[in-house]
């Protein structure tokens, strides 16, 4: 199987995945609660947004352009700034509300993602992995990868600030917990240091490299708030309760796949949280031996 045929099987099958779940829960105890907690943050989670042919973590521009309209046409979408005020006590949140984020800092979030971001008025988060920014390196997840997939320029970073609101990801996009803790204290503090002296801008939130369970705890939780981040981002699916919205507590995220509207209307919904089960052991298990299988397995 060609790594263009294993990567267009794996994104059929979570396509799947995420349909099937919707529908069983759209169609059965989901209406018993949809529409209680009208103000639970919902975060959506992008990386590239491009239609480059054996690619991964993507969604294509026309595909990313109409969750973006879905977005703002049945929720209120949030800017970072607003979250901040939340989170400092200054402000509350609207009735449905929705984040939008990306990890990483690919060149075509300035190319695609910023122009239809800046058509809709809207604002959202976007984390940087310093090493990789103004470099030709390539990120670990794309190594094996048969296309390219730059990083932005310092430059390019800040032309599109007027859309995006710069966050940090650490240097090395190395999972924090695997590194001996000063390494790990290093990144945290330093990615800081580095967008803002590159940028002359506050970074306020933090995105843990891969985010998932056993990504993070609570000894880099406190050196998060010790470095100064007023929140830190995971990939674990689910909305984030307004009593759970507090400085340290970590901010839940729904990461986005290239699914047709009422999918896409569904994970907002919360039909499809029964994705988090991926994020358990025996669930981080299933998803390495697929990706054995499929010959997808990435750094």
């Amino acid at each position: 199987m060609t790594g263009a045929a294993a990567l267009g099987r794996k994104q059929w099958l979570k396509n799947s995945v995420y349909t099937s779940l919707g529908a069983l829960s759209y169609a059965s105890a989901a209406p018993l609660w949809r529409g209680l907690d009208t103000h639970d943050l919902r975060v959506v989670m992008y990386h590239k947004v491009n239609d480059l042919a054996a690619n991964s973590l993507t969604v294509p521009p026309d595909v990313f352009r109409r969750q973006m309209q879905i977005l703002h046409a049945e929720n209120n979408v949030i800017t970072p700034e607003h979250l901040k005020d939340v989170l400092d006590g200054a402000a509350t949140l609207p009735e449905r509300p929705v984040l939008i984020t990306f990890d990483d800092g690919y060149r075509d979030n300035a190319t695609h993602a910023f122009p239809v971001l800046a058509d809709l008025g809207s604002r959202a988060l976007l984390f940087l992995a310093t090493d990789f920014i103004d470099t030709t390196r390539t990120f670990p997840h794309d190594e094996k990868l048969s296309v390219p997939n730059p990083a932005l320029t310092w430059a390019e970073a800040n032309r599109i600030r007027s859309v995006f609101t710069l966050g940090s990801h650490g240097c090395s996009h190395r999972v924090l917990t695997t590194l001996p803790f000063e390494t790990a204290r290093a990144e945290i503090h330093d990615s800081k240091r580095v967008i803002e002296e590159k940028t002359g801008s506050s970074v306020d939130f933090f995105s843990y490299p891969k985010g998932s369970v056993g990504h993070f705890d609570d000894h880099l939780a406190a050196e998060v708030s010790a470095a100064g981040y007023t929140a830190a981002f995971v990939t674990i699916p689910g909305r984030n309760r307004s009593a759970e919205l507090r400085p340290g507590h970590p901010v839940r995220r729904y990461n986005c796949e290239p699914v047709g509207p009422w999918t896409f209307r569904r994970l907002l919904d919360g039909s499809c949280d029964a994705i988090r089960l991926k994020d358990t052991q025996g669930g981080a298990r299933v998803k390495r031996q697929l990706n054995r299988v499929l010959g997808t397995t990435t750094r």
